[in-house]
């Protein structure tokens, strides 16, 4: 059996990840699962005993709190467990990206001890229940892969050597990215953010400003800002103030303060503008914290 690599898969994290099975298996006895591909990515992840699978590759093992990684593939991988074991099985793709997307990267480690492992199986056990719903979010499930893919990348430990190559900086950088992604609507900010990815608060700031041109607080404005203008067009029946909150934002008057210096338009305007410009009508109550 191989052991743990220190190959990489690489992923965009501004496209569009579609979830398409995600099982969390329960093995009390020797037992063989079969798992048909069709394209789509997999991961599995051992939250108790060891697993061997069989792919066209060769044969590998993941013990428990490792998590394995294979890239998009057309064939049958077969999971054999020799005794009782708790498994996660994610199985997702990655839709393409539009030629003017950011051809941003986020390496992962194709099979790894999971740093945090806690962590991952609380995303892995949303996720599992988020797919069994009768209406699934494709942006929560999206934001899940994300998130999870981000564990598997905090667990190959960048290291401080690396803080000066450009791969690194873009690796951090791209993490900060998806976690606002999936966090923007709650109270975060550079603190928050360093304590969950583990890094010195100081530093993520730095690197991050390097990449992207802007502060971690601009980005999670910008993030909570790009939201609030879909949602403003979305959720007709919903006034500002509900949604400045579902945004993230608890002070309605800043909120609309961010709001004009970003649009030049408060959200009420910019409701009725958009909508008409689309050739609808705008709706929603018409409150004195609408205006």
């Amino acid at each position: 059996m191989n052991s743990r690599s220190d190959s990489c898969l690489r992923f965009r994290p501004a496209a569009a990840f579609e979830v398409v099975q995600a099982d969390h298996l329960a093995v009390e006895q020797d037992g063989i699962t079969r798992v048909r591909m069709s394209g789509e990515s997999f991961l599995l992840f051992s939250v108790q005993g060891d697993c061997f699978v069989r792919t066209c590759q060769g044969d590998l093992s993941v013990g428990a709190n490792e998590a394995l990684l294979q890239p998009a593939v057309r064939q049958e991988i077969v999971l054999r467990c020799p005794s009782a074991a708790e498994l996660y099985v994610l199985r997702f793709r990655q839709l393409r990206l539009r030629k003017d997307t950011p051809q941003r990267k986020l390496a992962v480690p194709d099979h790894v001890s999971v740093l945090r492992p806690g962590r991952l199986t609380h995303l892995l056990r949303w996720l599992t229940d988020e797919v069994r719903r009768p209406r699934p979010s494709r942006a929560i499930l999206h934001h899940l892969v994300v998130l999870a893919l981000c564990e598997l990348a905090c667990s190959s430990h960048v290291s401080d050597t690396a803080e000066e190559k450009e791969a690194g900086r873009e690796n951090i950088a791209s993490r900060v990215d998806a976690y606002i992604a999936a966090h923007y609507h709650e109270r975060i900010g550079t603190l928050e953010i360093a304590r969950d990815l583990r890094f010195n608060p100081d530093y993520l700031e730095r690197v991050f400003r390097r990449e992207r041109h802007l502060s971690i607080r601009e980005a999670v404005n910008a993030r909570r800002i790009k939201e609030a203008r879909a949602q403003l067009l979305l959720q007709g029946k919903q006034g500002v103030a509900e949604i400045a909150a579902l945004c993230g934002y608890s002070d309605l008057g800043y909120f609309r303060r961010v709001f004009k210096r970003a649009t030049n338009m408060t959200p009420r305007e910019y409701r009725i503008r958009r909508t008409a410009q689309l050739g609808g009508t705008a709706v929603g109550p018409v409150r004195g914290s609408d205006r």
